[in-house]
């Protein structure tokens, strides 16, 4: 039965331009859920104290299904009631400050970020923390909230071995990148588990103006190597990719000979001819002094 009014409750407040007051027993409005059977009433028995960190089959709470909605009235109410679970997570290990992120509910957030005992780095059951989920999806006023906490792990990685920084670069978030580059502790050469750097995932993916903001960071490892001993050049030179490949140029340091595992050179895999032409000029055209044979070199 209990249950079941948590069932009720996601229904309530899933529903389409329902007044969230009514939830509270308010003055009583028709939010339009008489087939399901609920009503107000019934939403004013499932915030009882009683049932307060009560969970449904999904293990939604009360807290957990307004975060969702982003119903900041409803929030509000909650967070004021003592007692309350504000790290419940559901059966995936999603917590009420998590699905808000998620969700990119900056207001819902910030309320949630308020709460004492709040567990801002508390990740799911893939790893995956609020600031991580936020910055894979773009939402870079929730980044901001997360990141002024001065608790954040701005490094904490996903089960993969993913940092926040990793997947804002992976999904081309420049301005989330950005955000996470200036804050202090960041670690921009973290790798996940394969040993792909943040930077060779920006020159797989073509991603100037992050390769841009990566390359002005101090620290950054130029030529660190993935697991196949693939360096950031030898990727974008693989892909085609001449501006990045120009960018890594111009970086002291960098490696233009680094042959991966299989002793192949970014010239020798260069996969057109302006990039071939790049690596030649920066070898002052003598491509038989860095071993590498004529037959290897075409232009198209």
């Amino acid at each position: 039965m209990q249950g079941e009014r948590r069932d009720v409750l996601e229904l309530l407040l899933g529903k389409e331009g329902v007044d969230v007051e009514s939830l509270l027993g308010l003055k009583g409005v028709d939010i339009g859920v008489r087939n399901s059977g609920a009503t107000p009433q019934h939403a004013a028995r499932l915030l009882d104290p009683d049932y307060l960190n009560e969970a449904n089959e999904n293990g939604k709470t009360p807290l957990w299904m307004a975060s969702q909605w982003g119903h900041k009235k409803v929030v509000l109410s909650l967070l004021g009631i003592e007692g309350v679970d504000v790290n419940k997570a559901n059966k995936y290990g999603d917590t009420p400050l998590w699905v808000a992120s998620h969700m990119g509910h900056k207001k819902v957030v910030k309320l949630l970020l308020g709460k004492d005992g709040v567990d801002v780095n508390k990740a799911n059951i893939d790893g995956e923390t609020p600031l991580w989920i936020a910055s894979q999806m773009g939402h870079d006023e929730v980044v901001k909230s997360l990141l002024e906490i001065e608790d954040i792990d701005v490094n904490k990685a996903s089960k993969e071995g993913q940092t926040p920084l990793w997947v804002a670069v992976q999904e081309g978030r420049e301005k989330i990148v950005n955000l996470l580059l200036g804050k202090r502790g960041i670690e921009i050469n973290k790798a996940d588990d394969d040993d792909w750097t943040p930077l060779l995932v920006a020159a797989m993916c073509k991603n100037q103006k992050v390769v841009i903001s990566l390359l002005g960071k101090d620290g950054v490892e130029v030529n660190e190597a993935n697991k196949y001993g693939e360096t950031p050049l030898f990727r974008a030179s693989q892909k085609g990719h001449n501006k990045v490949v120009e960018l890594l140029l111009g970086k002291d340091g960098v490696d233009v000979n680094k042959a991966n595992d299989d002793g192949d050179t970014p010239l020798m895999v260069a996969a057109h001819g302006i990039v071939r032409r790049l690596l030649l000029n920066f070898l002052d055209g003598d491509p038989f002094a860095h071993h590498v044979y004529a037959s290897d070199i075409y232009f198209v």
